[in-house]
């Protein structure tokens, strides 16, 4: 950032400190674009239908975009609240995994969200990660490939020789 208006000399190089005058380096000088990043932090959801998890959902604001966020869930999940308002980084959405008919079946799904960026309305897929802490201080989403999700149908109770129900344990990851 320049504190005032004149001219300025500036010098260019690579990394490496190679360069001169047989090089040729290019320079933009430009406002910075309106942009924005969604992050959720977590990349699945496995769970009877309408299970449910808390998910942090993560804006990244570029170039002095401070527009609300409208989130776009794929058929196979519901969220609430739906939007992120304006000028807010950060947060929680209830993810609900919805009713189907593809049980025991590990399905990726894309989630979307709507900005209107420079006046337009832009539909950008969500990034998905992993919520890490690091050393109980620092806290990192790890990048993940997609959004994966694990419908399973809960087998009945069985019932033993004496017609006495067993008890079944069913575990869900949300």
């Amino acid at each position: 950032e320049f504190k005032k208006q004149g001219t300025y000399e500036l010098e260019i190089s690579d990394a490496t400190g190679f360069g001169g005058e047989k090089y040729f380096y290019e320079l933009l000088v430009d406002k910075e674009k309106q942009g924005v990043e969604i992050w959720m932090s977590v990349s699945g959801l496995a769970g009877r239908p309408w299970a449910r998890a808390d998910v942090a959902f993560n804006v990244i604001r570029k170039g002095g975009f401070n527009g609300k966020v409208k989130l776009i869930p794929p058929k196979d999940l519901r969220f609430s609240p739906l939007e992120i308002p304006a000028g807010t980084n950060s947060i929680p959405v209830k993810v609900n995994l919805a009713p189907g008919n593809d049980f025991n079946e590990l399905k990726k799904v894309d989630i979307k969200a709507e900005v209107v960026l420079n006046g337009k309305k832009t539909i950008i897929p969500v990034k998905v990660g992993d919520k890490y802490n690091q050393a109980f201080a620092w806290d990192h989403i790890l990048p993940a490939d997609a959004f994966m999700i694990y419908r399973y149908r809960p087998q009945p109770p069985k019932k033993n020789k004496d017609k006495k129900t067993l008890k079944t344990i069913i575990i869900a990851v949300v």
